[in-house]
């Protein structure tokens, strides 16, 4: 068990955010909250029985892991490093061929709320997206659609 001995800070963590499927190499760089490389940072991949690999950053902060997922999905990316908050999140299995267009990020406007930059009970806010095509062609006339079925949320689609 790692303890913390100093105020533990967030990593900065770059990849590909989507791969084909198929055997390859998958470069993982990180940095500190500094943005200088972190020697010795351990990434872990995993995808369900597929996709299982470990290893620690050079000198450098990157580290290379050979990959062979068979099926499209949710590849997990996990680092760690001593003093240094977890990091968690994934990378997409994609086909190799077409527009791929993923969720690359957002932002939650809570200006009619507390302002928080969180969604609270009851509070209206608007979510801004923005997509990225992660494929390997063009991606034209791309259109997204938020929706819920969950009885508690509401869909304005004012804006």
């Amino acid at each position: 068990m790692n303890i913390w001995t100093a105020v533990p800070h967030s990593l900065d963590v770059t990849y590909p955010m989507a791969v084909p499927i198929g055997s390859q190499p998958f470069t993982v760089e990180v940095n500190d909250h500094n943005g200088n490389p972190l020697p010795g940072a351990v990434v872990c991949l995993l995808k369900g029985d597929e996709v299982y690999a470990v290893d620690s950053t050079g000198a450098n902060g990157l580290v290379t892991l050979n990959i062979n997922p068979l099926n499209l999905g949710t590849m997990y990316v996990t680092v760690t490093a001593n003093n240094k908050l977890p990091f968690e999140d994934s990378a997409q299995i994609i086909v190799a061929q077409g527009a791929y267009v993923v969720l690359d990020d957002y932002l939650i406007d809570d200006v009619g709320g507390n302002n928080d930059s969180l969604v609270d009970i009851g509070e209206p806010i608007q979510l801004w997206t923005a997509l990225k095509n992660v494929g390997i062609e063009v991606a034209e006339e791309v259109y997204a659609t938020l929706a819920t079925d969950d009885s508690y949320v509401g869909i304005n689609n004012n804006y």
